[in-house]
């Protein structure tokens, strides 16, 4: 789980959700598009399996990217015994199995409705190496979230992680009246409409090898980077980082695409198309680009609390394009896609009201929740 952005074309943002497939946009020619795009992954921790698909389009389309929501998707295990897993929309496919454990084999399996078949190589599940700790450095222009991991068995060489981002952010105003059977009333506090929690899949790719060191630990590795006056910050800020173990086919195929992501563009870049990944299709040289893993996933979260930073970080942003407005009561009770913030008085007696757009006091026109995480401090 947007990065991976330049002048040519790309294909549909890819997410994990619980068995974490990131989101990523990988580039293709203009003329390549519609063809299938898999990521899936086996997490053996937890005995899920997780398969997005989508189809590739142009980077010039306004369009949102098309979902594979009809196919039939399946894991097969070395026994033959095929899991079916089931479409819970947006063109993710899950299942839940006791059979998903480490250190077997499995081949994933797709048949879209056109008739088209897809296999992947047959992948054996990874064991993980625990984080030893996510930290952050506050730096001039922002903050450095690192991670630090090894293997004391010496059997992980190559590493992947990927983030899912939440963070607390209010609106410029809060409404405290709504209109009830016509009249303005107060707001009871558990229904307040300025307070949002926002999470998204970052779409960075971090990976990392220890191939090189001897003691197979990587120390302070950069996962994400946050600059200091970011709307991400104000509040409360949370990251979780999933890291997996990656054979060399998954490492080599996930640094192609961060390489690709980061310098897409020029004459003499690596060519998207030459990415394959480990799917195929079967009796035909229909294209298709994606990878599918398995193994165990270690997961650590950390929060950065606003009024823990130095004060450079601390300073309130008012939106520029908010502003609150006087109406009279009778004005009020007539406003049109309006939000009530405060009641206005002279002394003891209600002279009128103040209001703003619904965009300046309600918190989920841009594009969070309500409702507080259950991990929320």
């Amino acid at each position: 789980m947007k990065a991976c952005i330049n002048k040519i074309s790309y294909i549909a943002t890819l997410l994990f959700l619980s068995a974490c497939i990131e989101p990523f946009d990988p580039p293709v020619q203009n003329k390549d598009v519609g063809f299938l795009v898999v990521d899936g992954y086996v997490n053996s921790s937890n005995h899920t399996a997780t398969v997005r698909l989508t189809r590739a389009i142009p980077l010039s389309s306004t369009s949102d990217y098309p979902v594979v929501a009809t196919a039939h998707v399946s894991i097969e295990n070395a026994e033959g015994v095929k899991i079916p897993l089931i479409h819970n929309g947006d063109g993710l496919y899950s299942s839940t199995s006791p059979l998903f454990v480490t250190g077997k084999e499995y081949r994933l399996l797709i048949q879209t409705t056109d008739g088209k078949q897809f296999q992947s190589v047959v992948i054996t599940t990874k064991p993980g190496a625990s984080i030893d700790s996510v930290t952050t450095d506050v730096e001039e222009e922002g903050i450095n979230v690192r991670l630090s991991t090894h293997d004391p068995s010496g059997s992980i060489t190559y590493y992947r992680c990927d983030l899912v981002e939440t963070w607390e952010y209010h609106s410029a105003y809060s409404s405290n009246f709504e209109f009830i059977n016509g009249r303005l009333e107060l707001r009871k506090f558990d229904e307040r409409i300025n307070v949002c929690y926002k999470t998204e899949a970052s779409s960075a790719i971090a990976t990392a090898s220890t191939l090189d060191i001897e003691d197979n630990r990587i120390s302070g590795h950069p996962v994400i980077f946050l600059e200091k006056l970011s709307a991400k910050l104000e509040y409360i800020y949370s990251v979780e980082v999933s890291q997996y173990s990656l054979d060399k086919a998954g490492y080599d195929y996930w640094e192609q695409m961060r390489v690709s992501s980061q310098t897409l563009g020029g004459l003499f870049d690596p060519q998207p198309a030459r990415i394959k990944g480990n799917i195929s299709a079967i009796g035909s040289d229909e294209p298709v680009i994606g990878f599918f893993d398995g193994g165990e996933v270690s997961r650590r979260r950390i929060f950065i609390r606003n009024r823990e930073l130095p004060p450079e970080y601390q300073r309130y942003r008012p939106d520029p394009n908010c502003e609150e407005l006087f109406a009279d009561p009778v004005e009020a009770l007539r406003l049109n896609g309006q939000l009530i913030t405060s009641a206005v008085y002279e002394g003891i007696a209600l002279i009128g009201y103040q209001y703003t757009t619904i965009e300046c006091a309600d918190c989920r026109t841009k594009g969070g929740v309500l409702a507080k995480p259950s991990f929320w401090p």
